[in-house]
């Protein structure tokens, strides 16, 4: 996946193909589920892919997803007439936009998003391996 936040939800909804067992669905059920409920991709669905190895403060220093997820969430805003938007993180990706959210004032969140809702976010760290 690349450094950044692309807008497209490809990247996302399955991961790889293994063999004959097809495609290994990723976010396909909760894109899918959306889509059901009046969300369209490419419209007001979007996914922010990026690398996860490297840290937050990485990503912000060293390549320009910021900017790329502020113009995905301002884009978003106007394109659906000003409604604040939803984010949703999955494991790591809660580290980076919380890295990313940290970074904007009070007065531009509240104007551009209305929720946030973290899932499985590794907030203490991760248990040690065994």
């Amino acid at each position: 996946m690349g450094s950044g936040p692309g807008g497209g939800t490809n990247g996302v909804d399955y991961v790889l193909k293994i063999g004959s067992w097809g495609m290994v669905g990723y976010m396909a059920k909760m894109i899918g589920s959306l889509e059901e409920m009046g969300y369209t991709r490419a419209k007001n669905l979007h996914a922010a892919v990026y690398d996860w190895r490297p840290s937050p403060d990485f990503l912000e220093e060293f390549t320009d997803f910021t900017q790329r997820m502020s113009d995905l969430i301002e884009g978003t805003y106007t394109k659906n007439g000003d409604k604040p938007v939803i984010l949703i993180a999955h494991s790591m990706g809660n580290l980076h936009l919380t890295r990313f959210l940290n970074s904007k004032s009070m007065e531009w969140k509240n104007k551009y998003i209305m929720h946030f809702y973290s899932i499985v976010a590794p907030w203490a760290g991760t248990p040690k391996t065994i």
